[in-house]
């Protein structure tokens, strides 16, 4: 099977290069687990646009995996943005608050209509049979994080293109959305070994980030991001 993923911000938190380029190397290590590979990852920057770049990384030698990297700035939990990436966000874009969004390797600029663009191009590139993204569903008790919201509905828009435009050769292509933050207010549904060994992947992740937990004692069902280990949950949009 082939798997594709890709991360539209760098989920920098206002921090540094150094801090979202650590993030990056922490999914690698985590697909890695899961393929049970030492293989390095290989980079290569794709330009998807006159002003718009994206990096694709892929395991040494294969090419059914890839992370692909647009680079675009975290927009905070509220959607406000960060100092440091001049408040750009996903959500602001959305809302036409702001009209276009520069990427944090300074490589890229994109409008919305970029956006809608590259993915539905990736898609085309890719021909999936199944596209999964995350939920704009919003708790009236926990708030989900304003560029979840953002890129599930860039996803949804690139999706209606990618289909209005002939562009899969797959017919009847599925969309499911995951929901994010919510799902700590549902009931646990993850349990092992199927937790144990996302965990596990989890993990290795967590080794390049400090912001999380990192330990089987800290990442337990009932700790922050433990909560969230322990759940997964699908919604309609």
């Amino acid at each position: 099977h082939c798997v594709r993923t890709i991360y539209m911000t760098s989920g920098d938190s206002g921090s540094g290069k150094f801090y979202w380029l650590a993030r990056e190397s922490g999914s690698e290590a985590s697909y890695s687990k899961m393929l049970k590979t030492k293989e390095p990852w290989v980079q290569k920057i794709v330009k998807v646009g006159p002003k718009q770049f994206i990096t694709i990384a892929n395991p040494k030698g294969n090419n059914s995996v890839s992370l692909i990297f647009v680079h675009l700035p975290d927009g905070g939990l509220r959607g406000n943005g960060f100092g440091s990436t001049g408040h750009e966000t996903l959500e602001k874009l959305r809302n036409s608050t702001i009209h276009k969004i520069h990427s944090t390797d300074q490589q890229s600029v994109y409008k919305p209509s970029d956006l809608i663009h590259m993915l539905s191009s990736v898609m085309y590139l890719y021909q999936p049979t199944e596209i999964r993204t995350q939920s704009s569903y919003q708790s009236p008790t926990s708030q989900d994080h304003g560029d979840h919201m953002a890129v599930g509905n860039l996803a949804k828009r690139a999706y209606a293109s990618f289909n209005n435009q002939g562009l899969s050769d797959q017919a009847g292509v599925p969309l499911k959305f995951y929901m994010g933050y919510p799902i700590k207010d549902l009931p646990e549904n993850v349990f092992s070994p199927d937790f144990d060994a996302k965990r596990d992947v989890f993990l290795d992740y967590a080794s390049f980030d400090g912001a999380v937990c990192h330990s089987v004692e800290q990442c337990t069902p009932d700790s922050t991001y433990g909560l969230f280990l322990a759940r997964q949950y699908q919604n309609n949009y």
